[in-house]
């Protein structure tokens, strides 16, 4: 069902010339190359949608509803991490207006933002990558599953915009990383569409489990929260459960993602 619902949306994004940015969990970031193309696509998004609002499987109802947020105006987006795992993170102060109209949104909802600024400049040297950094450890032999996984958001709040702080950033993120790592965790996600900070979440549990994954991710939160980064302030939220695991997209267009209960109450605790 979540693929067919991808699948569906990915193909009106490419038809209007859309390019997808990122995929943040049950959510597609796009750009398109004229205003008229984004509209065109919301409004097809939502009527898509409708074909997943009463869907019965084997006995059991499931909806899905979803929302639009058009944003027109200047952003920019930079590689933040390392040639172990790299991703690809918008800015500015279109994508901070966004995400704040987008926490308030409702299903149906077809909202649109805008801001005179320009695209912000960024003072930043992106880290040296390969095609690998951007890839989930053993994603390509991975198959859908509904696994145990203790997922951490770990929840950057700071004053401004993320583009003036992209290196204070960088830095953070590989101190991050480098603590992930000693304690077997993956750092799945960093999601810059939040009004008032940037999240980070990482995985232990999923792709692979090392075993001992919720005290791993237990420990790891108490070695993160001992940093003390100058310009950001930590909020970690930390919870464990089954949730669904797997690749979703189509042919054009993959990505590995988590959802589920754990993952929504990890991140509504961080923030």
């Amino acid at each position: 069902l979540l693929n067919s619902c991808f699948d569906t949306m990915l193909r009106i994004v490419f038809h209007h010339e859309g390019t997808v940015i990122t995929f943040s969990g049950d959510s597609i970031l796009a750009s398109f190359p004229v205003w008229n193309r984004a509209e065109k696509c919301g409004g097809e998004l939502l009527e898509s949608m409708e074909k997943y609002r009463r869907v019965v499987i084997m006995g059991k109802r499931f909806s899905i509803r979803a929302s639009v947020v058009l944003g027109k105006g200047g952003w920019n987006h930079c590689i933040i991490g390392s040639m172990a795992r790299a991703h690809l993170l918008t800015c500015g102060e279109l994508v901070k207006k966004m995400a704040d109209v987008e926490d308030t949104s409702s299903p149906g909802d077809l909202k649109t933002v805008s801001t005179d600024s320009e695209s912000p400049p960024l003072p930043f040297q992106p880290p040296e990558t390969s095609v690998d950094s951007f890839l989930s450890p053993g994603v390509m032999r991975l198959q859908p599953e509904y696994r145990p996984v203790t997922p951490v958001f770990i929840f950057t709040s700071h004053q401004g915009n993320t583009s003036g702080k992209t290196g204070a950033l960088q830095e953070l993120v590989k101190q991050i990383q480098v603590l992930l790592n000693q304690r077997g965790g993956f750092l799945h996600h960093i999601d810059d569409m939040h009004p008032d900070g940037t999240s980070i979440l990482a995985l232990f549990g999923a792709p692979v489990s090392l075993g001992n994954d919720t005290l791993n991710a237990v420990l790891a939160a108490m070695d993160i929260s001992g940093l003390q980064p100058r310009d950001f302030t930590l909020r970690i939220g930390i919870d464990s459960g089954y949730v669904y695991s797997g690749i979703t997209g189509n042919m054009r267009r993959k990505h590995y993602t988590v959802i589920g209960d754990p993952v929504n109450t990890a991140s509504r605790i961080s923030r």
